[in-house]
């Protein structure tokens, strides 16, 4: 096997090699499922996507962790979830007339937020779901902050985001929100850091 070492930007190499249909180790795939970023495609934090499976007593829930990229093409942006042995793509979804900068996982559904950076417009507010199994587009209530390259994480109920990219001349730049799923809404948390 080819040592990795010494190769400057991994991540994208094996993702370019895998996205062309070249075929790479295993130990390799499983580095890219924990890979965190590349350049142009990026995958989405781990996803638990539901299957389900026969028992003695009927149907039961089952959550098995998958790899997916996401790309923003002009006017759009796609997902690819792979299957489970990580070597092809098992369910391609495109979401039209929206390029985001951000996507990741809550609630078993594809969280898509943020704008690529235009002078004519500000970031975006919007947040919008998609569910995989059906690809059906739903929003959430708009953030507070409008926001370019914005980093989300989910929990169970909540999800947490903050800016990537700090603009120092934005009144919001070190703002953070939580968006509650039983509250339904987007609340500012208190600055990490305070101007002086």
């Amino acid at each position: 096997m080819i040592s990795l070492l010494g190769i400057e930007d991994t991540s994208e190499l094996i993702s370019n090699l895998f996205v062309e249909g070249i075929d790479i180790p295993v130990e390799w795939r499983r580095w890219l499922a924990e890979a965190r970023k590349t350049a142009k495609k990026q995958p989405i934090p781990s996803t638990s996507m539901p299957s389900f499976s026969p028992e003695e007593k009927g149907q039961s829930f089952e959550s098995q962790e998958r790899l997916a990229t996401f790309e923003g093409l002009i006017d759009a942006t796609r997902v690819c979830i792979l299957n489970r042995e990580y070597s092809e793509v098992e369910i391609e979804l495109l979401f039209p007339e929206r390029e985001c900068t951000t996507v990741f996982t809550f609630q078993e559904k594809l969280v898509f937020m943020g704008r690529p950076r235009s002078k004519k417009e500000p970031g975006s507010r919007r947040v919008d779901l998609m569910d995989p199994s059906t690809g059906q587009v739903s929003s959430l209530s708009d953030m507070i902050t409008a926001r370019y390259f914005p980093f989300g994480v989910a929990t169970e109920n909540e999800i947490f985001v903050c800016d990537i990219e700090v603009i120092l001349d934005s009144p919001d730049c070190f703002s953070k929100e939580v968006y509650e799923a039983a509250l339904g809404r987007w609340s500012l948390l208190p600055p990490m850091i305070e101007e002086r």
